[in-house]
């Protein structure tokens, strides 16, 4: 199964050689982790999805990757389950935190797609 991973392709100019590494590193842990899978039964995927980037920053800190600024990052995850973390981001962040995130992660993730989307009604030229 293909696997695509996407990106704000206006910060990775931002970013030096080793923080766009470990850029794409992160985005790998989500999926070598099984966060991209049926997780999100009954939770807030926008939490959930901060509870796993706790929890891969945390990891690649420790293992001395240079990481992003402004990721999530917090040493008191450390060693934590992803579920734990979700939970204490939970019942520990205002909820007007969360909505803010929220609506930030829905207006982050409007981006176009890596290749153009068919038109409408469109047929490939085998099936003419």
């Amino acid at each position: 199964m293909e696997k695509l991973f996407f990106y704000k392709s206006e910060r990775v100019p931002e970013l030096d050689i080793k923080e766009a590494m470990a850029l794409i590193v992160h985005e790998a842990w989500h999926v070598a982790l099984g966060h991209t899978t049926n997780t999100l039964v009954n939770r807030d995927k926008n939490t959930w999805n901060r509870a796993c980037d706790y929890l891969i920053n945390g990891m690649m800190d420790n293992s001395g990757w240079k990481l992003p600024e402004g990721g999530c990052l917090d040493h008191k995850y450390d060693n934590w389950p992803e579920l734990d973390i979700y939970n204490d981001l939970l019942q520990n962040s205002p909820s007007d935190l969360i909505i803010r995130v929220t609506l930030y992660r829905v207006k982050e993730m409007q981006m176009e797609t890596p290749y153009p989307l068919p038109k409408k009604n469109y047929k490939p030229k085998w099936l003419k």
